[in-house]
């Protein structure tokens, strides 16, 4: 099965809605239970974005991949969780722009207390379009940093985020 997460979130609303709608909820069971092996979660990721829809079913798809998931719907939201989280997070999955904190800050600032932290940014927008339009307000992201841009597939992220962690020092 190939899932496309929708950057307007409408195919994720949808998705959730039919999953847990009653006539739905023997599967919404099965997949619930669902893993990709019987292992432990080998690492924890926090996923941040203000869409309720994508936001959920990223941590769905990052836990049937046997991640731990912690979401927040904003930057202070995650700030908070990063504060008080009391284990390791190994990776940061943000939205770049969000309604207050952008992505681009919120990486800097957990990065400043999380040491050896990995991010991902992802976005609707292309990559030219936030540079050409300073939608980060000023904020020049190094070319080398991973960027995911929406519509994309859980093939795809699911494999940069194992390329991320593998990068990862051990924390």
């Amino acid at each position: 099965m190939t899932w496309v997460v929708d950057p307007g979130g409408d195919y994720a609303a949808q998705l959730l809605d039919s999953l847990c709608s009653s006539r739905m909820a023997p599967l919404w069971h099965w997949f619930s239970e669902l893993r990709m092996d019987d292992a432990q979660p080998r690492e924890t990721i926090l996923v941040v974005d203000d869409d309720v829809g994508l936001r959920s079913v990223t941590q769905l798809a990052l836990e049937q991949d046997g991640y731990r998931v912690l979401a927040a719907a904003d930057g202070d939201e995650a700030l908070e969780l990063a504060r008080t989280y009391p284990g390791p997070i190994h990776l940061l999955v943000t939205d770049l722009v969000m309604p207050g904190m952008d992505g681009a800050e919120l990486g800097r600032q957990i990065g400043s207390f999380r040491l050896g932290i990995q991010i991902l940014y992802v976005t609707a927008y292309a990559v030219a379009q936030l540079a050409d339009h300073q939608i980060l307000k000023g904020v020049v992201l190094d070319p080398e940093v991973p960027i995911l841009v929406k519509p994309f597939n859980f093939a795809v992220l699911s494999k940069k985020v194992r390329r991320l962690l593998d990068l990862s020092p051990g924390i």
